[in-house]
């Protein structure tokens, strides 16, 4: 045990023989004055006429620290100013209160050089070392009334004072931060009372400042204890970028001579006042030999055999003192490796004793949450209080299950609050110490910061979603395979293609998955080899009754950029499209027979006229009742009633009447054909579907044709009208036309079935969808093929026996719906299944 009064003497010790050494390696060395800088050595300086900016630490007395009137002083200041006059530059001073804010200066090159430093493994990462010009030990204060000690180690779970930002910090956190409670002060003059006042249990500090700083404040009650920590040596500290600055910095204490050297030292260190007790120690050890010379005299003479006795135990005492040095060695070598393999791995520490309910955060676990070590105190609710709400019972279910034992090990991700309020994401691993119980009273582990890999997997999910989002958003059905036609990807609308409903797709074999595909295996197949796109046009499927038309492509994948052969099989259904194309064909028929019956309606109108004029006037010149025929018939002497006779007996009055009727029924045909040439100018108004469809029912109940053998009172009628159908602007005259046709036919192919359904039934249904009111009328009667459906709107064509139809019915529909009014005319058709007509009229539009 070392008492303080004691420290001056041991610091005066200690330099007196590291001025010894300086003396006798400054007397090797060559002349000073000799060393000469280089041309580019010079220009770097005279680059810089302002002069080197120099950063120091404000309270590291005596080796540099700011005196009362706010100047550098210190050893390092002197032996800054004495190389600025050797090398013949100005200096430029700054420093800070704050230590770590200095190394960060040097850091982001605001400044150009530190004076004094020691180099770690961390430092020498980011500044350049000029070679050692001061060395000192570290060592343990503790209060004269604690135990003595003799390592750290004694210490455990006691509270040791060290200085924010030096050296002997980042030493003690790294090997000792498990053991000991590592507490930061911001300077030695703080660290110092702190030990005094009962505030620290120890305090590590270099033995110079230890000396200094006892001196300077006058505390008194402390002692040194135990072996020295460490010992630091001290440089000078460049920016990493300027490599010719610690060149010129080596030559420049090179040019200081042993003389200088020991001169600054004595300054600083008064080592003239220790000498007297340099002496007096010199004299007791002296003493102290002769003593032990003497006793091994006398038991010499005494025992020559107990020699050879404790020869041999001394051997053994060798032995175990090398092999407890070799152990010592070895943990101090794992403490080191320990250490750099947390700062290498950038993790925060934990330690959570649950039995005593204490914890330890390391440094770095506070500073993940932006806060320095002496901020955040070492208790569990600041780790808990942090914790994200929604995070906190997956938290607590992975404590509890490692606690009770149920689990040794436990790995989680959650958030904690930042200091600047933002949640930070952190990884977690931990290791349970299990007590006879099985139960973990204590637990520690790692915490690290994967708020970045986070971001990117969020950043990636959403972009996944958004792929995702976008081939789901497209009409068509898409589906991706892989070389073996495995799924590897697909869209909602892919699940249409399943008629029995498809379930989980992804990696299963796409025939074997969607049946669709069976008959274009070769077609996937080929795209894939030949890498071309491959067409499959249009095509049917039945869909619940309904034939819908499809058109499929195969695209195959670039495999140079994906790094796999696949392809993309898209189906889109063109049902749609095909009608559209099938009216437009259809549109283009009938304008090009509306223009042909124009002329042909004029053409024929006149000898039409003519022969039925010419029929009605000679069957007037043969009828007996009529004056002027009797007078002229007498005045032949013909007698009229025989002559009708005749004629009717002949044939002649049913030939007259043949003429007639042909010639009624051809000026009908003509009348109809004049309707694809104008444009209606009937009236317009606003009518209700629901209505017009009850009126044009009561006239089609009351057509009977006994030819035709239909009869609407044998059909089954099914009204599903809409009650929010609103009024449509049309003309109701024509539209109930439209609507007879369509009823007449209906019950004509249903009367003409070779079997017709149990019950024949016509489904009348109105609607509205989007911007038209619908009317549609569907029958369970005999359907039509789709060449048939094709061409139902083309004038004169008719799959009825000649003379049973003109063909012009639908075709004049088509123009009244389309041409009149604006609007569209549907059919769906499924042989054997029935028909469904679907009128189309705009809601908000006029009829032209």
């Amino acid at each position: 045990m070392v008492d303080v009064r004691w420290i001056r003497k041991r610091v005066g010790i200690f330099l007196l023989v590291l001025v010894c050494i300086g003396s006798s390696f400054a007397a090797a060395a060559p002349k000073t004055e000799e060393t000469q800088l280089t041309p580019e050595e010079k220009q770097w300086l005279a680059q810089r006429p302002q002069g080197i900016r120099v950063a120091y630490d404000a309270g590291f007395a005596p080796f540099e620290f700011r005196d009362e009137q706010g100047e550098f002083s210190g050893l390092g200041a002197d032996y800054v100013r004495m190389l600025g006059q050797k090398l013949g530059t100005k200096l430029i001073f700054r420093t800070d209160d704050d230590w770590n804010k200095v190394l960060g200066w040097l850091r982001e090159g605001k400044v150009d050089v530190i004076s004094i430093l020691n180099k770690t493994p961390e430092r020498e990462g980011k500044f350049l070392f000029s070679r050692p010009y001061v060395k000192v030990p570290c060592v343990i204060v503790t209060r004269r009334e604690a135990p003595d000690v003799k390592t750290l180690n004694e210490l455990a779970g006691k509270k040791v004072g060290v200085i924010n930002g030096y050296a002997v910090d980042e030493y003690v956190r790294t090997l000792y931060g498990s053991v000991v409670q590592v507490v930061g002060v911001s300077n030695a003059s703080s660290g110092m009372r702190k030990l005094a006042f009962g505030d620290l249990d120890a305090f590590v500090v270099n033995l110079a400042l230890a000396s200094y700083t006892i001196e300077q404040e006058g505390i008194s009650g402390l002692k040194l204890v135990g072996e020295d920590v460490m010992e630091l040596e001290y440089s000078m500290a460049v920016r990493k970028d300027a490599p010719e600055l610690l060149a010129i910095l080596e030559k420049g204490l090179e040019m200081v001579s042993p003389a200088e050297h020991e001169m600054l030292m004595n300054r600083w260190y008064a080592l003239d006042r220790n000498s007297e007790r340099l002496a007096l120690t010199l004299r007791v050890v002296v003493f102290v030999l002769f003593i032990v010379l003497g006793v091994l005299a006398v038991f010499f003479v005494i025992n020559r055999t107990l020699k050879s006795r404790v020869d041999e135990r001394t051997k053994e005492l060798q032995k175990e003192l090398d092999e407890r040095r070799r152990v010592e060695q070895e943990l101090r070598e794992s403490d080191e490796r320990y250490g750099l393999v947390v700062r290498g791995a950038n993790d925060g520490i934990w330690d959570w004793d649950s039995a005593s309910g204490e914890v330890y955060f390391s440094p770095r676990w506070k500073e993940i949450l932006g806060y320095t070590d002496a901020e955040l105190p070492n208790r569990l609710e600041e780790w808990t209080s942090r914790i994200h709400p929604d995070d906190l019972d997956r938290v607590d279910e992975a404590t509890t299950l490692c606690r009770e034992g149920a689990a040794l090990h436990f790995e989680v991700e959650y958030r904690m609050k930042h200091r600047d309020g933002a949640w930070r994401w952190l990884l977690v691993r931990g290791v349970g110490v299990q007590d006879a119980k099985g139960c973990a009273t204590r637990m520690a582990g790692t915490q690290t910061d994967i708020t970045d890999r986070k971001e990117s997997e969020g950043e990636r999910e959403k972009l996944r979603a958004l792929h995702q989002a976008i081939i789901d958003a497209m009409p068509s059905a898409l589906v991706a395979v892989d070389n073996d036609l495995r799924i590897i990807q697909l869209n909602r609308e892919a699940g249409s293609l399943c008629e029995d409903g498809c379930g989980p797709l992804l990696g299963k074999e796409l025939m074997r998955a969607i049946p669709f595909f069976e008959q274009d295996r070769d077609v996937v197949l080929k795209a894939l080899q030949e890498h071309r796109v491959q067409l499959v046009p249009r095509r049917q499927r039945a869909i619940g009754g309904e034939v819908r038309f499809e058109h499929m492509t195969v695209y195959p994948l670039p495999k140079e950029r994906i790094g796999f052969s696949g392809a993309v099989i898209r189906v889109d259904d063109v049902t749609e499209q095909t009608r559209i194309e099938e009216v437009m064909v259809q549109a283009e028929k009938m304008l090009s027979v509306g223009g042909l019956a124009a002329g042909m309606a004029h053409e024929i109108n006149n000898p039409l006229g003519i022969i039925m004029q010419c029929a009605e006037g000679a069957k007037r010149r043969i009828a007996p009742d009529l004056p002027a025929n009797r007078k002229k018939a007498e005045a032949l002497g013909l007698g009229l009633e025989l002559m009708n006779e005749y004629l009717t007996q002949r044939g002649v009055i049913g030939y007259l009447e043949g003429i007639h009727d042909a010639g009624s029924r051809a000026a009908r045909i003509v009348a109809n054909m004049l309707e694809f040439s104008r444009r209606n100018t009937a009236s317009v108004e606003s009518c209700n579907f629901n209505g017009i469809i009850d009126s044009t029912l009561e006239l089609a109940a009351n057509d009977y044709d006994l030819k035709k053998k239909f009869d609407f009172r044998q059909l089954e009628i099914v009204r599903d009208y809409s009650p929010e159908m609103p009024v449509v602007p049309c003309n109701s005259t024509e539209i109930e036309q439209v609507l007879l046709n369509l009823l007449k036919n209906a019950a004509q192919a249903l009367a003409e079935m070779d079997s017709p359904p149990e019950t024949p039934t016509l489904w009348l249904r109105t609607s509205v969808s989007g911007e038209y009111a619908v009317i549609e009328v569907s029958d369970n009667g005999p359907g039509m093929p789709e060449d048939v459906r094709k061409r139902i709107f083309e004038p004169f064509f008719t799959t009825k026996p000649v003379g049973s139809g003109t063909g012009l019915g639908l075709s004049v529909s088509y123009f009244i719906v389309c041409t009149n009014h604006n609007g569209q005319i549907e059919v769906d058709s499924v042989p054997g299944k029935g028909t469904t007509f679907r009128i189309k009229l705009p809601v908000g539009g006029t009829a032209e």
